[in-house]
């Protein structure tokens, strides 16, 4: 059964379940705080979106995807081009391969090296609860605890109207988009898929979508366009 047919069977109907399904950061956030969160839920109601089509042409599927329009990040119409996120998927996925199999380096991301051990850090801790073969709900256990030094230790700066977002914030998007994710997977492919490894390696495709997706300053620095890297790693996903 593939994923189209398996979701217009599930989320068409149970989309409201899939939401209650999903684990909550377990950061506390004052009234005027980001909800960070709001990343792994826009990339979910994404994928629920352009699914519950059953629309089994990627590409169709991307553009439907256009119209998707989330409460707080807004229109996924970014401006992406298909051809160049296809062509780009090989390179993609190998470095997904390298997380599973232990060997990534972070030192290949043109990124801070801030940002270089964080992405060392993320990887590290998927590849050891892949050798421990811990359960998907201690998967995400781990990444709320990461989520939280995050908060504790990293400055955080967002801002939807300027279409920023730093390093810090950038952070906690990768963390929830690859904690909401997996989660989605997870529930879409029930046992037609094995274990966590293929759940893992599709939501890294999605994390890693966001990571891809800096944009340059025009002044040797660089930053996050949150609207546009969280659509990014939303089609990352649908590639996989």
């Amino acid at each position: 059964m593939t994923v189209g047919m398996v979701v217009l069977a599930f989320i068409s109907c149970e989309k409201e379940e899939v939401k209650d399904t999903l684990v909550a950061s377990n950061l506390e956030t004052s009234e005027d705080a980001f909800d960070y969160d709001q990343f792994g839920r826009a990339h979910n109601d994404y994928l629920m979106y352009v699914h519950a089509t059953g629309e089994q042409d990627p590409k169709l599927r991307f553009e439907y995807g256009k119209s998707y329009v989330d409460p707080v990040l807004g229109s996924f119409d970014v401006g992406i081009d298909y051809d160049a996120l296809v062509a780009g998927m090989p390179a993609h996925l190998r470095k997904m391969d390298q997380i599973i199999d232990g060997t990534y380096q972070a030192s290949q991301e043109t990124v801070n090296p801030e940002m270089k051990r964080f992405l060392d850090e993320l990887a590290t801790l998927t590849y050891n609860s892949l050798q421990e073969g811990i359960s998907m709900e201690a998967f995400i256990v781990r990444l709320e605890d990461l989520e939280e030094r995050i908060a504790q230790t990293q400055d955080l700066q967002i801002n939807l109207d300027a279409n920023y977002a730093n390093d810090g914030a950038s952070m906690m998007a990768v963390t929830s988009i690859l904690k909401y994710s997996v989660q989605y997977w997870d529930f879409v492919d029930g046992e037609t898929r094995r274990g966590l490894w293929t759940k893992i390696k599709r939501a890294l495709a999605d994390a890693w979508g966001y990571v891809s997706a800096w944009t340059d300053n025009g002044d040797g620095s660089y930053s996050w366009d949150p609207q546009s890297a969280t659509s990014n790693a939303a089609c990352h996903s649908d590639q996989v």
